[in-house]
């Protein structure tokens, strides 16, 4: 019996030869940071809100205050309030620097108020079935601070704006809160103008 001779060794292309790493995983590049900044120190993108307010006017309001179930917010300062103010509302008027704090939060805003009344009014807002935020702007619906945008800085010899509107930062305070979230049109001024039978003294 004669052996078979061996036949020529098999070799591959060099160009068509994968690799020995072909089956692995290609590599990820990882994110860049400074030298000086750590992973804390990279933000996170913001937290959508869950539901984004809507607008009421006056005369709807002023149904829904037949109801109960509703909690109206005062955002305009102390002093504006005691002089007038929608029958039933409790105010809220934060410093800007706390009411822009992602870290100040509704309870922490709730537990700030002194007088028990108000202090327990404002603990409902996450059982009632609508809140809604009524601010001191002009009765302009279109105002751009209930986009929460700031006011332009004046020209040269006109008087300063007016500050920021609260609406946006507090209606982000309360986006966790089950009720309806409204603004009201026009503010205080509107509804003052349309009801003056539902607005009373403190």
């Amino acid at each position: 019996m004669h052996a078979i001779p061996p036949g020529p060794a098999l070799t591959l292309d060099p160009a068509l030869d994968p690799g020995p790493d072909a089956d692995a995983e290609p590599d990820t590049p990882a994110l860049a940071l400074p030298a000086s900044a750590s992973a804390r120190d990279v933000p996170l993108p913001p937290s959508p809100m869950s539901h984004a307010p809507d607008v009421i006017d006056a005369e709807t309001l002023a149904d829904v205050l037949d109801t109960g179930n509703v909690l109206v917010i005062d955002l305009r300062p102390r002093t504006a309030f005691r002089s007038a103010h929608i029958a039933g509302s409790v105010n809220l008027c934060l410093p800007g620097t706390l009411l822009r704090r992602a870290t100040y939060t509704m309870d922490k805003a709730v537990q700030s108020v002194v007088a028990d009344s108000d202090r327990l009014r404002l603990e409902t807002w996450t059982c009632v079935a609508r809140i809604v935020l009524c601010d001191g702007c002009p009765p302009n619906p279109t105002c751009a601070a209930h986009a929460g945008e700031s006011f332009p800085l004046p020209a040269a010899g006109r008087r300063a704006p007016p500050p920021p509107c609260p609406v946006a930062p507090m209606a982000a305070k309360l986006a966790s809160a089950p009720a309806r979230l409204s603004v009201l049109k026009g503010g205080f001024a509107a509804f003052a103008k349309a009801c003056p039978a539902r607005t009373g003294l403190r």
